[in-house]
């Protein structure tokens, strides 16, 4: 099946082309395919100067810009998302200052060229009220040549997205403006493509959100287990034997250091988990003289009495041994099942005995650690023998957990690949209902 040739942006090509600087010459699309200005396909206004401190349970619901930064969706609906959202009160408006199902809700501001002018597509098949806030620009379809559901998609387009960084201004913060988005080009293809593209790549999001969801679902199952095993309840209604020991009787401090020059990996612990250093920073920042530096085997427990009150303790399973910061304390685990004790460490609980033994020091985000006080600290854990158990549960949970990221990230890249394919011709789909959903012209 041909639909036709491959054609350069190019002036001739494009009668409607900007001439602000921006090189075209680079991107190629189907002949048959249309290019507009988006202030052609939609109207443009601002949203309103309601900072976050403004806002909060109770209200109309308000989306601010650093909602939209933070969400992986393309696709807000209200319906689904009302509980969740920030409200304001007291807030003097219009009908036309609220936001429509179609509409496209654009971030102004950054920290980095990736999410310069991120935008997600409403739904609001209900007609809530719901208001566009601080930094927020917002894009109302006025032509039929557009299809809702394609727009969310659009945008990710390369020609787009390089764009919106050559008109982005700034150098910590960037930020674009509403004229700039409105003469931004954009190519598209007939209107029924358009629809089918947009479905296709919707059953990618129908299996990345349910992936996600089985993945938080697991999450929070694993959280519950853990919150009634340590629970003072947990003896009668799970029949677990306990006993009472002190922190001490379960690590012993290790202080083996460095003695020639990167001798080994620099590993980073963080709240959420170890990475090395080189790949967390993209690069290795440490000191170029890391002599003396503590040295991490595998299994052993590793916190930062500095940062150990927000939770930045863990034990290292993932590598086979590197070198941490001298300001570290290393202990090796003796008399607990490693597993459930990973999962202990992590607890609100045990988070909650860190920031006991700690003391505010200069910096508000800095604490200091009372590490003999912490280490005497009583803690009233299962027995060895029920801790095997519900260690075997929470090491399965994991690798089940491991599956879903892998599957998540999976489904993501294969989306982003197939969707940058669609958005440029080089993969066309069919419109009618014969033979595969699409071809390849590559």
């Amino acid at each position: 099946m041909s639909k036709g040739q491959i054609i350069g942006l190019t002036s001739t090509n494009f009668k409607n082309l900007p001439t602000n600087g921006f090189d075209f010459s680079t991107f190629e699309f189907p002949e048959e395919w249309n290019g507009y200005l988006l202030r052609n396909l939609y109207d443009f206004f601002g949203g309103k100067s309601i900072p976050r401190n403004k806002m909060g349970e109770e209200g109309t619901p308000c989306l601010h810009y650093g909602d939209i930064h933070t969400s992986p969706r393309t696709q807000f609906n209200l319906d689904e998302l009302i509980k969740n959202m920030p409200k304001v009160k007291m807030f003097r408006h219009s009908e036309d200052d609220f936001l429509k199902d179609g509409d496209l809700v654009f971030a102004d501001a950054s920290e980095d060229y990736e999410g310069i002018a991120k935008a997600v597509l409403i739904t609001n098949p209900s007609e809530r009220e719901f208001i566009p806030g601080l930094h927020t620009i917002v894009a109302r379809k006025k032509s039929d040549r557009i299809d809702k559901n394609f727009s969310q998609y659009m945008l990710s387009s390369w020609l787009i997205r390089k764009q919106f960084m050559f008109y982005a201004q700034g150098i910590s913060v960037y930020g674009i403006s509403k004229s700039s988005i409105e003469q931004t080009f954009v190519m598209l293809p007939p209107i029924e493509e358009q629809k089918k593209i947009a479905t296709l790549l919707a059953t990618w999001d129908d299996a990345i959100n349910l992936s996600e969801r089985l993945y938080e679902n697991l999450s929070k199952y694993k959280k519950s287990v853990l919150s009634l095993v340590l629970s003072e309840k947990s003896s009668s209604i799970l029949g677990i034997s306990k006993t009472i020991k002190p922190l001490k009787f379960y690590l012993t401090e290790e202080n083996e250091k460095t003695i020639i020059n990167n001798q080994y990996d620099i590993i980073t612990s963080t709240i959420d988990d170890l990475y090395l250093q080189s790949e967390y920073f993209n690069r290795q920042i440490a000191s170029k003289n890391n002599i003396g530096y503590k040295i991490l085997k595998r299994n052993r427990l590793v916190l930062s009495p500095q940062n150990a009150w927000m939770g930045n303790v863990n034990l290292n399973f993932k590598y086979g041994i590197g070198i941490v910061s001298p300001s570290y304390k290393v202990y090796n685990l003796q008399n607990c099942d490693l597993n459930f004790f990973a999962q202990f460490v992590k607890s609100d609980i045990f988070i909650s005995i860190l920031d006991k033994n700690s003391q505010t020091g200069a910096s508000v985000v800095r604490k200091s650690l009372n590490v003999k006080s912490l280490l005497d600290t009583e803690l009233q854990l299962p027995t060895l023998e029920e801790q095997k158990i519900y260690g075997d549960l929470f090491n399965n949970l994991e690798k089940q957990l491991g599956l879903l990221l892998k599957q998540i990230k999976y489904y993501t890249e294969q989306k982003q690949a197939l969707m940058q394919k669609f958005l440029n011709g080089k993969i066309r789909v069919k419109t009618s209902r014969k033979g595969d959903d699409y071809e390849s012209r590559i």
